[in-house]
């Protein structure tokens, strides 16, 4: 048993427990986690050691991650003091507790590896070979469905050619100044990048083989003496808790977990794809060794007409291995991850059609047509600055809306400081994965708001970024370069199955300039949230059922303050667009006339709006809750602001009148048998001139104009009129409008 390193580990417990009787909690759990790290160090190179040893070095392990443990949750705020780079925060107690010393239950075999024979066998070939390099080309998927994790070990194993690094096998123990070195127990340790941290997995030298010995996994062509691509494979399927029938990820994410450069996934069909500058960044960072890159196609791939174009499989991942431009032709050079191996009677027939083609030449045009995503992993060595935070979705649990009787919608917000750079600053959203709730959905977003005024508002106006919501595991966004310090405020968002306890996740910032990353409290002292939906009605405000839309009455009372500060965030099912709008008034608005808008939110943003007033007058307004178009959903309005507001839900258009309707004429006749009082709405498809004019024989009592060309709706409300028989003349430019009657008294409608 190495000594030298118990004595350093029985020292840092010492050193744990008197900081700790010295109230310096944070350095007290920084060196109880670093403590039983090192035990758990000793323990891996002390096989042969006794085991009554063993288990008095499990027993201190265990003593010490309890303690952590219980100063983490006595004081949650509580940020651990980094020794010698290491650890950092609370989720590194977890990812500890959880190392096993034992190896991982074998992976399921796949139901292509049993019928071709397959069964675990100890692996009796080397596992590395540093006199035969391997290029991304040589490796092959095999029978399994793991295309995103070979694609993975082809993008780094064509790095390491190319640059003389070992990113395709740096993660496998043992290993020398070479790379991976045979164990003597036939154990293997595999240290990947998984829940903001390197978390080690536990493997033995088992493998799917056939009965000649061969691999019916992750292989290198026609070479034995290569076998670590099998071993980090296996290691992969563990950590996921997955058979070899993988149900699928993305290059990207996979390569995260393999090496840590930082992934960023981009849709190639996306309305901000911009094809040009996109190809000029990747290719200068390619050339410079910055960057690995994948591709994934979509469900349409059999569509497309060029024969050179047919050979790719719908829904596969593809390595990319080289970008040329030479003469004005730009190229891309990909790899399929499925070929044949030693034997062609086993290659599976992935796609109907065209078979697969191993080595595939595009150029960048061609790739942009046929596929769907591009994904790109950045050198992590590129950024001189890296700032992290972990957190729970649990913390913001009560300001989160329920979006369905199983969902909900949550934010934690971030202040993050940046001096001036001339460089992107990118920001990485990670959720932890949860092994225990494997069916359920969570989609996750980054949100980033310019806020150099520091009044932790967000100004979509100047500078705002709201993120797409993926499904996946990682997110990125990425802030432009700026010649001056800046603040931001950013928003970690997720969506998903409303369980406990909600997914943590890791955030963090790159950046080649000084920054600082801190967590925000309630953004105002007065905060209040406010729930509602859309039944079945609602519309953008250029069309006629805007005044559908669900509307609040918010009064601004007059203090001592000269003007106020107010925020409206609005949360609520993550595919549907929907915005923000305030206008003046004390009453239900039934257009959104420009004259009385005093702020709105960005254009229609799905699944999140926010609109930010840094300076309002005291009065009364209405907020309008626009969904884009009729809806039957519900949300959640967050109201923050520096003095108390009274915010109320105004009662829906007509509730408790009598009701009736007429379309596409140009006069009605109106009875009334009682004198009432009446709401009349006349509606168009369209913004243009609307008019609406309610008489009788003798005189007229009243009429409404909609503003030139600027409205779909013009009301008409009147305090009381006599029973009687009523003409309502409807005028517009065009036929295509709808009239809305309501009565406090019954009332017959009819079209003249």
């Amino acid at each position: 048993m190495p000594e030298a390193q118990m004595q350093s580990a029985r020292a840092l417990a010492s050193q744990a427990v008197q900081s700790e009787l010295d109230g310096e909690h944070g350095d007290a759990l920084s060196s109880y986690i670093e403590a039983s790290k090192r035990c758990l160090d000793v323990l891996r190179t002390s096989k042969d050691s006794p085991q009554d040893e063993k288990d008095q070095i499990k027993q201190l392990a265990s003593r010490l991650l309890k303690r952590a443990e219980r100063l983490k949750s006595a004081q949650p705020n509580l940020r651990i003091n980094d020794i010698n780079g290491g650890l950092n925060e609370s989720s590194e107690i977890d990812c500890l507790a959880s190392t096993s010393l034992n190896p991982l239950p074998n992976p399921k075999l796949s139901e292509l590896q049993v019928e071709f024979g397959a069964q675990y066998r100890r692996c009796t070939y080397p596992i590395f070979d540093a006199t035969t390099p391997v290029r991304g080309g040589e490796i092959c998927q095999g029978e399994c469905t793991d295309c995103s994790f070979v694609a993975s070990l082809e993008c780094a194993a064509e790095y390491d050619a190319l640059w003389g690094t070992q990113l395709a096998h740096g993660a496998l123990y043992p290993r020398n100044e070479h790379g991976p070195c045979a164990s003597t127990t036939g154990v293997y340790q595999v240290r990947f990048h998984l829940n903001g941290c390197t978390s080690e997995v536990i493997i033995d030298d088992n493998l799917p083989m056939n009965s000649n010995d061969e691999l019916l996994c992750a292989s290198i062509k026609q070479n034995r003496k290569q076998q670590w691509q099998a071993l980090l494979e296996k290691a992969f399927l563990c950590v996921h808790r997955s058979s070899y029938d993988f149900s699928g990820s993305t290059a990207t994410s996979d390569l995260y977990t393999l090496t840590g450069w930082i992934p960023e996934q981009i849709s190639i069909h996306d309305a901000k794809f911009q094809r040009e500058s996109t190809w000029n960044r990747l290719f200068h960072a390619w050339k410079n060794g910055q960057c690995l890159l994948s591709a994934g196609t979509g469900a349409d791939v059999e569509v497309m007409t060029s024969e050179n174009l047919q050979s790719l499989t719908t829904l596969h991942c593809y390595a990319i291995t080289a970008l040329s431009d030479d003469n004005d032709q730009r190229l891309v050079t990909l790899i399929n991850p499925w070929k044949t191996i030693q034997y062609p009677s086993v290659e599976p027939q992935i796609s109907s059609g065209v078979p697969a083609k191993e080595l595939l030449l595009y150029s960048w045009e061609e790739f942009c047509a046929a596929f769907d995503t591009l994904g790109v992993n950045w050198n992590p060595e590129s950024y001189h600055q890296s700032k992290t935070v972990h957190g729970s979705w649990n913390q913001s649990y009560n300001e989160g809306v329920r979006t369905d009787h199983a969902s909900t919608a949550q934010c934690d917000r971030y202040e993050l400081y940046v001096a001036a750079c001339d460089q992107d600053v990118l920001v990485h959203l990670e959720r932890h994965q949860d092994v225990q709730e494997p069916g359920k959905t969570h989609y996750i977003a980054l949100h980033a708001f310019d806020n150099q005024d520091r009044i932790k508002l967000m100004h979509m106006e100047y500078g705002g970024e709201l993120g797409v919501y993926v499904d996946e595991r990682h997110t990125l966004l990425r802030l432009p370069s700026r010649s001056s310090a800046r603040y931001y405020t950013l928003m970690a968002s997720r969506h998903g199955d409303d369980h406990r306890p909600f997914p943590a996740y890791t955030l963090k910032v790159w950046s080649n300039a000084d920054a600082r990353l801190t967590r925000l409290s309630d953004t105002q002292i007065h905060r209040s949230t406010l729930y509602g939906a859309w039944q079945g009605r609602g519309g953008h405000e250029r069309s006629g059922d805007f005044r559908h839309n669900p509307q609040f009455l918010v009064n601004v009372p007059v203090t001592s303050n000269a003007l106020e500060t107010v925020l409206f965030r609005v949360t609520t099912q993550m595919n549907l667009p929907m915005r923000i709008l305030l206008l003046r008034g004390k009453d239900r608005v039934c257009s959104a006339d420009d004259k009385l808008v005093i702020a709105k939110s960005q254009a229609y943003q799905r699944g999140l709006s926010i609109c930010s007033i840094p300076s309002i007058q005291p009065g009364q307004y209405v907020a309008v809750v626009s969904s884009f178009q009729p809806t039957d959903a519900e949300f959640a309005l967050t109201v923050e602001s520096s003095c108390s507001l009274n915010v109320i839900a105004l009662p829906a258009e007509g509730v408790g009148l009598y009701h009736r309707y007429g379309s596409n004429h140009k006069q009605y006749t109106l009875k009334l048998e009682r004198n009432a009082s009446l709401e009349i709405f006349m509606s168009g498809h369209d913004p243009h001139d609307l008019h609406v004019a309610l008489y009788d024989d003798h005189q007229c009592w009243g009429s409404a104009t909609s503003p030139a060309r600027s409205s779909t709706c013009v009301a008409l409300k009147t305090q009381w009129i006599p029973a009687g028989e009523y003409t309502i003349e409807a005028g517009s430019l065009t036929d295509q409008h709808h009239v809305d009657v309501y009565s406090t008294q019954p009332i017959h409608l009819r079209s003249l």
